[in-house]
């Protein structure tokens, strides 16, 4: 069937036709099949021409690994403990900062045409989108964070993209152990600091406390067993002064009586002598020389009545010798006196001695009773002394217990300005040793970092230069520019057809229009140059 073609006076309007079915598709590339196919053909060609004259990029990849510290953070505990992705960030701000990258780019001589035409911000710009930073999923730390990254670096010449980022790996790197002793450092001079003015609170708190002790020593809380101590021991010694003054002042009654005694006899031989006649002598006047058996026992008794009571048996043993030696000194007395003549109311209580200047016995008597006051007014005198000594002693130790007892009575304000001063003392030092403690510690922390020992970076892979662009991918880019090519040179035929206005076929006619015939293709003759047509 020929071709009918379509015009305004024809009643089947192109309107009234079908869609445009594939086999109209066909049928036009059919006609046009020469076209189509320079077309196609051309296209493509141009499409691989231009694709294979793109320049192509390469990529160079290098994987750091991060390291965990080689020393247990049970024996010293890193000072450096950000995470890595906040690491990576800091480190990667300063690698990828203006300076540095303009660096790399004249030390590698990078976008040598770019920069031509291009400003060093487009190019700094340029580089940063070039280079990337991403985190190894794959391989992960202890605590579930990457235990390694990858950096990577795109461009036109495989080796100088291999050497950048090698170049790049080493700055990380090197930044790495840099960022972490500087910190490390930072950490330690800090608490250096801080440690030097809490050295200083320390110090004058110290002082404060010496000076409050011994201003107040005596009176300080810790010592109020030392003075009940004290006080208890002086108060034992006063009690053996005391004992020992009423003992002296015993003694010195005896004494003093003795002495009385004694220089009436002296005052009676004294007499007699120089009268050199009868003088009356009473019994109560003895004439020997020494101390009588009465008086001594008097004086025993008078020492043991001090300790002791009336009733002790000492004490009424003492009595009764005291009394037979009065009888017998009564009755000797009353031997060697001769019969008195008797006054009325007086009874014959003397005794009429008779001695001369002469005598030597008188003056024997005599020597012995001077000799004998002497030696009572001696002792008289050193009795004196040692109950003057006692009662020094006695007020030393009454005035040292009145300081003790206001040094205990002092003790409640002292403890409580103590404590005052004591807690503000052990805040002090408890801060000044956890500082120390943190000081030595950041420090042994700061030695790990410069020996490496702690975490840090270390070149997994090292970069290598790629035998294989990434991009422009080619094939693909080709086999996409051939089937666009041969989408458009489809188009060209359907459009030329369609321009044309004529029926394909009869697939082409709607259903409700009736066909009355079907005319075959015809070739007519030309007349004039005998050609055939249709």
């Amino acid at each position: 069937m020929t071709n009918t073609k379509l015009n305004h006076n024809n009643p089947l309007h192109a309107s009234q036709l079908g869609s445009f079915a594939p086999l109209s598709i066909a049928k036009a590339v059919w006609n046009h099949r020469f076209l189509c196919l320079a077309v196609w053909l051309l296209l493509t060609a141009a499409t691989v021409l231009i694709v294979h004259r793109l320049p192509s990029v390469y990529r160079a990849e290098t994987t750091i690994l991060v390291e965990s510290q080689r020393i247990p953070e049970n024996y010293v505990s890193p000072t450096v403990t950000p995470s890595l992705q906040d690491r990576l960030n800091a480190i990667s701000d300063q690698i990828l900062s203006y300076s540095r990258l303009m660096e790399l780019i004249e030390r590698f001589d990078l976008y040598h045409q770019e920069r031509q035409h291009m400003t060093p911000e487009e190019i700094v710009d340029k580089m940063r989108s070039d280079i990337k930073i991403t985190a190894d999923r794959a391989t992960l730390g202890s605590s579930g964070h990457p235990a390694a990254f990858r950096i990577s670096y795109q461009g036109s010449n495989p080796t100088l993209v291999a050497e950048v980022a090698q170049q790049i790996g080493n700055f990380f790197i090197d930044e790495n152990v840099r960022e972490r002793s500087i910190e490390a450092e930072g950490t330690s001079e800090f608490l250096e600091s801080q440690l030097a003015d809490a050295k200083k609170r320390l110090e004058q708190q110290e002082a404060m406390l010496s000076r409050f002790k011994l201003e107040h020593n005596g009176e300080l809380p810790e010592q109020e067993n030392a003075l009940l101590a004290s006080a208890g021991q002086l108060k034992t010694e006063l009690s053996g002064v005391q004992d020992a003054i009423n003992r002296a002042q015993q003694n010195k009654t005896v004494l003093m009586a003795s002495l009385s005694d004694a220089q009436m006899a002296q005052a009676a031989y004294t007499q007699l002598l120089q009268q050199s006649a009868p003088v009356a002598v009473t019994p109560s006047q003895p004439v020997a020389a020494g101390p009588t058996e009465v008086e001594r026992l008097q004086a025993q008794l008078a020492d043991l009545r001090t300790r002791y009571g009336d009733q002790y048996p000492d004490v009424r043993h003492l009595k009764e010798q005291l009394e037979q030696a009065r009888e017998a000194e009564k009755k000797m007395a009353a031997s060697h006196a001769k019969p008195a003549a008797e006054t009325p109311g007086q009874a014959p209580v003397t005794t009429l001695v008779k001695t001369t200047h002469s005598s030597p016995q008188s003056l024997q008597t005599l020597l012995a009773s001077e000799q004998r006051i002497t030696d009572l007014k001696a002792q008289i005198t050193a009795v004196n002394t040692e109950i003057a000594n006692l009662e020094k002693e006695r007020q030393n130790i009454l005035h040292d217990l009145a300081v003790i007892d206001s040094h205990l009575q002092a003790l409640p304000v002292r403890e409580q300005q103590l404590a005052s001063v004591t807690r503000d003392y052990e805040t002090t030092k408890a801060a000044y040793q956890s500082l120390l403690d943190k000081k030595l510690a950041a420090d042994v922390a700061a030695d790990m970092e410069k020996r490496q020992k702690a975490e840090r970076f270390v070149m997994l892979d090292a970069a290598r230069v790629p035998q294989k662009p990434i991009k422009p991918k080619r094939q693909l880019i080709d086999a996409c520019g051939c089937a666009a090519a041969l989408l458009l040179a489809v188009l060209l035929a359907i459009g030329l057809e369609f321009h044309k206005g004529v029926l394909l076929g009869e697939w082409e006619i709607p259903t409700s229009v009736t066909i009355l015939g079907r005319i075959p293709a015809m070739a007519i003759a030309s007349p004039e140059n005998g050609s055939v047509g249709k």
